[in-house]
Parts: structure tokens; sequence; C-alpha cells
């Protein structure tokens, strides 16, 4: 099952970020007509990139869903499968259009019309906690929601659960920090320095465009910027590890900035 995604906002100024629950009703299938989904959204400006998961008993899969806001209107296509329960189980409905209307700030609802010969099905979800009302900001995206830098190593920081960096940008091709990418950085430091146990592992990412080769090392590059902005405001060389992925880990199909992007991991609390 591959995804593509359609989610209409009412209002820019309301952010689809969050964690949404609820049913997949899809009576022509013939191993469920009811299946639960749990859809991650990160929205940083107009990127939309995150995680869908059908579930129906012991029975799951898990995609990779990412796309961009214009026009009132929110594009996601379909991404890789991450998981699934059983092999080749969500290959009977290769594609599919999903229409989501914004009935409130947070429940969505609308038709998931599949290609070729699968039923159409109808999709509700809800989100139970509505995200920061911070207006969206530069772009970046997975797991830090507002603009304050408030998920950066605070309560909600968790070992070994990656958090990205949302406000960290560079010049285009090269791992140059722009300015206003030092106010995030610095709440990280001041979390480290609430927290003299904290060690980190920051992880750099790119998108797939020029060789990969050069992309590696320019995602090495960039953390070692970054961990040398940490250490020059006084946070010890070893609690900072660092890694370079290049563009071996996208979340969304190239070319897409939200692939673009500093992470940083909790390696110890």
């Amino acid at each position: 099952m591959l995804i593509n995604c359609t989610a209409y906002s009412q209002n820019q100024g309301i952010s689809t970020s969050g964690e949404w629950k609820g049913i997949l009703h899809h009576p022509g299938d013939g191993y469920s007509d009811r299946w639960q989904i749990l859809m991650t959204l990160t929205q940083v400006n107009k990127e939309i990139s995150g995680t869908i998961k059908f579930s129906s008993g012991e029975h799951y899969g898990i995609f990779v869903i990412a796309g961009s806001l214009a026009n009132n209107q929110v594009v996601l296509e379909s991404g890789k499968l991450l998981k699934e329960s059983l092999s080749h189980s969500f290959s009977w409905c290769p594609s599919g259009i999903m229409r989501l209307k914004l009935v409130d700030a947070n429940k969505l609802t609308g038709p998931f019309t599949y290609s070729g010969t699968c039923p159409p099905a109808t999709v509700t979800v809800s989100r139970e906690v509505e995200p920061s009302n911070t207006p969206v900001v530069q772009p970046r995206e997975l797991l830090s929601t507002d603009n304050t830098g408030a998920n950066s190593g605070g309560e909600d920081a968790k070992v070994d659960k990656p958090i990205v960096l949302k406000n960290v940008l560079f010049k285009h091709q090269t791992a140059i920090l722009l300015p206003n990418s030092t106010s995030e950085l610095n709440d990280l430091v001041s979390k480290m320095k609430a927290n003299s146990k904290m060690m980190i592992r920051l992880e750099g990412h790119t998108d797939k465009t020029g060789p990969a080769s050069k992309n590696l090392i320019l995602s090495q590059d960039r953390v070692k910027v970054v961990k040398q902005h940490l250490i020059t405001k006084g946070i010890n060389h070893v609690r900072v590890a660092t890694v370079g992925y290049g563009d071996t880990k996208p979340i969304c199909v190239s070319p897409c900035e939200a692939n673009r992007r500093v992470e940083f991991v909790v390696t110890q609390q």
C-alpha cells in the first residue's frame, strides 16, 4: 500500500503537526473492514512530513508520507514501506489518494480512493492535543514542533529519539551556518548545561541532489560545525558525538527540502 494524501487546510495558520488517531473504514477489504490509523505529521512552513501506520489486530504496516502545502492544500506523496507484520501483505492496493477536510483544528475526515480495482475507503482521524499556536517557521521537519527550541533536549527529549533542529540552516551546498541558526543551538546549550549528564549525537542528512560522496562529506561537515558552536558556548567536546549520513536516510521523496536536516539524539540523560 503506497499512499498519496491531500489534506485541505481552511487556515494556513493552523498547523497539522501532531499525532492523529482514527479509523480507516474499508468495506471491501477481505482482511478487515476497519483499520486503526496512527498518523504522525510535522508541518514546518509549507512542508509536511511524517508516517502513517495501519493496523488491525496484530497485522500492521507503516509508511513514510511527505509533501508540501500549496494554495491551502497539503499534498503528501507516498514514501517507502518502513515495516510490516507480514511480508508483501500491503501490496494488494498499490496506491491511492486520501483527501481530508479539516473539520476543526483537531479533526480530519474524507475519502481514501485507491487506484486499480480496490474499493474506496473512508478516513476519520482526530488529534487529542493541539500543538503550539506558534506560527509556522523556517523549513525544517520532524519532531521539533515550535519556533522556540523548546524540544531541544527538554523534558520530552528521550534517549535514542532523534529530534530535528528545525531552525539550524546552512548556506546552500555549504557548511556555513546561517545567522538565525544560533537561537535554537543556544537553547540546546542551555539544556545541556542544566543537565551535566546529558550527552548527544548530532546526525547530518542531505537530499539526493548531486553525487552521494559529496553529500556524505557535506553532512559530516555540517554536524562538525554545529558541534563546534556548542563547544564555543562551553559544552565539553566529549559530550557531543557526530555522524553524517549523507542522502542515505531520506524522510520524503527527493527533491525535498525536509531531507536536509540536522538531528540530535540524546545518548545519555
